[in-house]
């Protein structure tokens, strides 16, 4: 079980299974055979953990004391969270001691850029925009904090990385188990988590 919060499937097929592995410790109360649970945690790329800052800031051309902002919304990306993107980029796009990073989603690009576009004057060198950010463990390890949606894989990938993250779990998703993904964190210090 990859969630803090367990889908329906794996709790009908508890009773059916001989072990059962879970991402989140949380989600062991949300079980019933104590005595099956594993707490493994989810599974990640080696590249998450043995990115260094300074070896990822190389790869995309950022100084080392410039403090940095990666804020994606997954593959598909998330409207709330290019709001919260394009909010970023109008207040630091003209500090030269800040960077930011926003992948927004492949549907969701030109309609950032678009309304970036009608309501700044110039959008700042010191902002990459992408679509599809194509290597997430750079982006991850380049970062000072990392603002996203808090997918069972993002939160693992996130703390596996060691970055501070603010997490805005989506509510659109089955059982709000985004925001038991995020609380798991946020409750133990690793982020905050915004509703």
């Amino acid at each position: 079980e990859q969630n803090a919060f367990p889908g329906l499937a794996n709790k009908f097929l508890e009773k059916y299974a001989n072990k059962i592995f879970l991402g989140f410790s949380d989600a062991k109360s949300r079980f019933k055979n104590k005595d099956k649970l594993v707490y493994t945690g989810n599974p990640v790329r080696d590249a998450f953990r043995n990115t260094k800052k300074e070896q990822a800031r190389k790869a995309l051309g950022i100084a080392d004391h410039i403090f940095t902002v990666f804020i994606f919304g997954g593959s598909l990306g998330s409207e709330e969270i290019n709001e919260i993107g394009i909010e970023v980029i109008k207040k630091f796009s003209t500090d030269k001691n800040v960077h930011i990073i926003i992948g927004t989603g492949k549907e969701m690009y030109d309609k950032v850029i678009r309304r970036l576009k009608s309501e700044m004057s110039d959008i700042g060198e010191n902002v990459d925009i992408a679509a599809y950010v194509n290597y997430i463990p750079n982006a991850m390890a380049a970062s000072d904090v990392i603002i996203c949606r808090s997918g069972a894989i993002s939160v693992a990938e996130i703390t596996a990385t060691g970055r501070a993250a603010i997490f805005v779990p989506s509510p659109n998703v089955t059982d709000n188990h985004q925001f038991y993904n995020a609380k798991a964190v946020s409750d133990k210090g690793g982020a905050y988590l915004i509703e």
